[in-house]
């Protein structure tokens, strides 16, 4: 038996501050928590190549202490005494800072936010100590074979490009790092022409911007610099070794895809999803429980405003690494062929469900800030499903055709593994 519910679909009131800065506010009910989100443009592919790193170094060192709050304890007691958190990621594009916690308390949350942008005291000393964690870091990602495999991946479709970076730079590069170059990496990219604030709370929308006024209407700064393009990737296929000691060896396979602008990005969802994701999705019913191969399979989208990935990551035995690649290269044929229509409603009717299950007030922030800042306007999310819905059985045959080509991809593999012809081949069959 199916229980239909019916909910107010949620939206979104937009309003942008003298300063240029662009806030949206969502007003949710049957809830008393507030989450505030700050999108900043940049990130690490806004770095020179003697700065890499960078951002991800200033993310760390403004929850060192603030005018207001000098240290990091005192910072971190701002939001925790009242049962809120606050966190902060820098992405290849953009950048973010988060407090979730009680409606009650959104202006003081507000106000930590805007002291984190525009008032830290990035104090040498602490800087010299958050250095150190960020040393610690850096090893960790090199300790991990998934994430070499995904950086060896990235820098082979945007070779010499900081989109083919490690977004926490090299040890070199953060061994240099100066508190000048935070200031100045700050001064362009850390300006209210580059940011989007966005609330989800209980509360009135007209309140909600007179708080954001409040806290970050004295925030001045230009435009920032802008980015260097992303490059054509090199034809394919290219393949990328890295041999290591390990007790399984981790692979990805990726295709350069449409940028985050074009339409067929619903159709893109589909086509991931119906790989990796799901228990019952294509690689996890064929390497997970036919072939018993691997115990996790996964797959990413990641698009940019002129370049995208989708990459497909495993990890198997040495001598069964073949074997999994032939079932993935399999599938992927399978897909240009067409997917039967049950299969297609049944992707459909998953991410459906994830959009509705996700809402609440942090993913509304989220959604509804990330939109205003990358197309101009948030959509909603019943907008968001039509559109989804509306993806043709012919669409995804044919992006599927056009993305899953051997002259398109690109592939990389850590640990004891060695390149042989036999894996040109496999590759070449696609």
């Amino acid at each position: 038996m199916s229980i239909s519910a019916s909910a107010i679909p949620v939206t979104y009131d937009r309003r942008q501050l003298p300063n240029g800065l662009r806030v949206v506010a969502s007003q949710l009910r049957d809830t008393r928590a507030a989450s505030a989100r700050v999108f900043l443009d940049g990130g690490s592919r806004a770095e020179p190549a003697d700065l890499a790193g960078v951002a991800h170094f200033l993310e760390h060192a403004v929850f060192k202490g603030t005018e207001r709050w000098p240290t990091a304890k005192e910072l971190g007691l701002a939001t925790e005494r009242v049962g809120g958190a606050a966190d902060a990621f820098t992405d290849k594009d953009h950048a973010g800072f988060i407090v979730h916690g009680p409606a009650d308390y959104l202006r003081l949350f507000l106000d930590v936010l805007a002291d984190l942008l525009v008032r830290p005291l990035l104090e040498p000393a602490e800087l010299e100590r958050e250095r150190d964690v960020i040393a610690e870091e850096l090893r960790a990602c090199r300790d991990d074979s998934d994430d070499m495999a995904k950086t060896a991946l990235e820098n082979a479709l945007w070779p010499k490009h900081p989109l083919g970076r490690e977004i926490l730079g090299t040890a070199r590069t953060i061994r240099s790092m100066t508190r000048d170059d935070l200031n100045a990496y700050r001064a362009g990219w850390y300006t209210p022409r580059a940011a989007v604030v966005a609330v989800a709370s209980c509360l009135p929308t007209e309140d909600v911007f007179a708080a954001v006024e409040q806290a970050f209407g004295g925030w001045r700064g230009e435009a920032p610099p802008g980015w260097r393009p992303a490059p054509p990737p090199p034809p394919g296929p290219v393949l990328q070794v890295q041999s290591r000691r390990a007790e399984q060896v981790r692979f990805r396979i990726g295709f350069p895809v449409p940028a985050r602008p074009d339409a067929r990005r619903y159709a893109l969802d589909i086509l991931t999803t119906s790989l990796a994701g799901p228990a019952t999705s294509r690689l996890e019913l064929s390497l997970r429980e036919e072939l018993a191969l691997v115990y996790d399979v996964s797959a990413s989208l990641e698009q940019y405003e002129d370049t995208g990935l989708m990459s497909l990551a495993a990890g198997v035995a040495t001598d069964k690494v073949n074997q999994a690649l032939r079932a993935i290269v399999d599938e992927l044929r399978s897909l240009r062929e067409g997917m039967p229509p049950d299969e297609v409603e049944r992707v459909k009717d998953y991410l459906t469900g994830r959009w509705l299950c996700a809402e609440g007030t942090d993913f509304h922030a989220s959604f509804a800030g990330r939109d205003e800042q990358v197309f101009g306007k948030p959509s909603t999310v019943d907008e968001e499903i039509a559109r989804l819905r509306a993806v043709g059985i012919d669409e995804l045959r044919e992006l599927a055709g056009e993305v899953f080509r051997p002259e398109r991809l690109f592939f990389s593999v850590v640990g004891p593994y060695r390149h042989t012809s036999a894996l040109d081949r496999l590759l070449g069959e696609l």
